[in-house]
């Protein structure tokens, strides 16, 4: 499975639900949890009037001005709910069941160790590639 961003999360979601369907994953730009740093990040950008011309531009013309600005604004309110009312968990109380470990911390260490490929704020990680997962 190939995974970015929300695509990431879900694969990540469906290797640790279904390790006999998944052979090999490779995620990047996805997060199983967030943290009060990701929600001051989402903030700072939270007003599309403020990004520059050139980032603003193409998810204007795909989903309009006032839509894309409600629906961003909406996704940054969603994260900060992960964040104050699940403790930041988008999905690692999934992933822990199938890695069988305790902690963010615990879990950390045994990707790095094996199977983590590039640098990490796992489970907030850039790149991971994962091999053989049955």
């Amino acid at each position: 499975m190939l995974g970015w961003s929300d695509g990431g999360i879900t694969a990540l979601i469906m290797a640790a639900g279904y390790p006999d369907r998944v052979q090999n994953l490779v995620i990047w730009g996805a997060c199983s949890f967030v943290t009060q740093e990701d929600i001051d990040g989402c903030e700072k950008v939270r007003d599309i009037a403020k990004w520059s011309d050139e980032m603003r531009k193409p998810f204007i013309e795909v989903y309009g001005e006032e839509y894309f600005r409600t629906q961003f604004s909406l996704r940054v309110d969603a994260v900060s709910l992960y964040l104050n009312e699940f403790n930041g968990n988008l999905c690692f109380s999934t992933l822990v069941k199938f890695w069988k470990v305790k902690s963010r911390a615990e879990y950390e260490s045994s990707c790095i160790k094996g199977h983590l490929l590039a640098e990490s704020r796992l489970l907030g990680f850039s790149l991971l590639l994962w091999s053989h997962f049955s």
